[in-house]
């Protein structure tokens, strides 16, 4: 009997495998398919387990040997076999919004690689929707893709968040409605500029003048110098606009990805870390008008400094919740009362 186990357990996984491929898209052949994978999983049984650490020796193994899209079709193996698991959903959008994204060199398909990434979050999301660490994994992914690619993102973010937020959604609208409208030439600088220098998370964009700003420390200063970025100022008035827009755009949605996740038990600190941080931001680069917002960011900062100090506690006792309250009385130095 011990010899045949390994061959059940290979018929499974073919039989789980093949329903993965492609098929004609009919219902009939759709619930076949289905079907086949869930007969492939049950006779899996005891042995997902090790079916599962067989996959993601795979996956390592090709990430390894730089084959991506192996790398890719094994998360999306293992997606079926624990399609609770987060750090699948996590592993995958990495491999997809940067590894197989950065292998074309149109602008155009490196973006629907990136969608694709976030996408791969956001079922994660769905299926699991009480795992904070999902949520985390889409604010790191923003903050890091909406560098290169803040208007593709912003308007795929709108889909999700737009009901949520109708004035943001309208802002993310006008963004899109201003990159829309560049000439070839002024879109083509717009895209040069987002991949050669990047809508940093550091900028701090005037909006008056349209002009953006680096903290920069000379040595011996304790304070740091705004320095102006020349190759930000060089664009085209609406691609400047575009882009203080969606500095403000993003660290809003940000704020909407991670509010949810302070009403759970189980989250970390760094997930706590990350809200206060993007309140301070969206206080920052708020747009002109935005008063409305404002009130609604310290209501909701002090909400999320008085949780994070309490999952401090409960994580780490004192030393924890010194070392919290230490860092949010720093950042928020010069926004006063916001935490009390």
């Amino acid at each position: 009997m011990a010899r045949v186990i390994p061959y059940f357990i290979f018929a499974a996984f073919c039989v789980l495998a093949a329903s993965l491929l492609p098929a004609p898209v009919a219902r009939a052949q759709a619930a076949a398919s289905d079907a086949a994978r869930e007969a492939g999983i049950r006779l899996l049984g005891a042995a997902r387990g090790y079916a599962t650490a067989a996959l993601w020796l795979r996956a390592e193994d090709a990430y390894a040997r730089s084959d991506l899209h192996e790398t890719r079709a094994m998360h999306q193996v293992i997606r079926e076999l624990q399609p609770r698991n987060p750090a699948v959903y996590g592993f995958q959008a990495w491999n997809e919004g940067y590894n197989l994204a950065a292998q074309f060199p149109e602008p155009e398909r490196r973006a629907e690689w990136v969608i694709r990434g976030l996408n791969t979050l956001h079922t994660g999301q769905r299926l699991i929707p009480n795992e904070a660490s999902l949520r985390l994994d889409e604010w790191h992914y923003l903050l890091g893709r909406t560098q290169s690619f803040p208007v593709e993102i912003l308007r795929e973010q709108a889909k999700s968040y737009g009901g949520q937020d109708r004035t943001w959604a309208v802002i993310v609208e006008t963004i899109c409605k201003l990159e829309a409208g560049l000439a070839v030439a002024e879109r083509a600088k717009l895209r040069e500029f987002v991949e050669e220098v990047g809508l940093r998370p550091e900028f701090a964009i005037d909006f008056d003048e349209l002009k953006a700003f680096v903290p920069v420390y000379k040595p011996g200063e304790d304070r740091p110098e705004s320095v102006e970025v020349p190759e930000f100022t060089a664009l085209p008035e609406n691609a400047r606009r575009a882009l203080a827009l969606a500095n403000w755009a993003r660290w809003h949605c940000m704020l909407m990805v991670l509010e949810p996740v302070i009403h759970l038990r189980v989250r970390s600190s760094s997930t706590d870390k990350a809200l206060m941080l993007s309140y301070y931001v969206a206080q920052k680069t708020l747009p002109p008008g935005g008063d409305k917002y404002a009130e609604e960011y310290r209501a909701g900062a002090r909400k999320a400094y008085a949780a994070g100090v309490e999952n401090a506690r409960r994580m780490g006792g004192d030393k924890s919740v010194a070392e919290f309250i230490d860092v949010q009385q720093t950042n928020f130095a010069d926004l006063p009362g916001w935490l009390e």
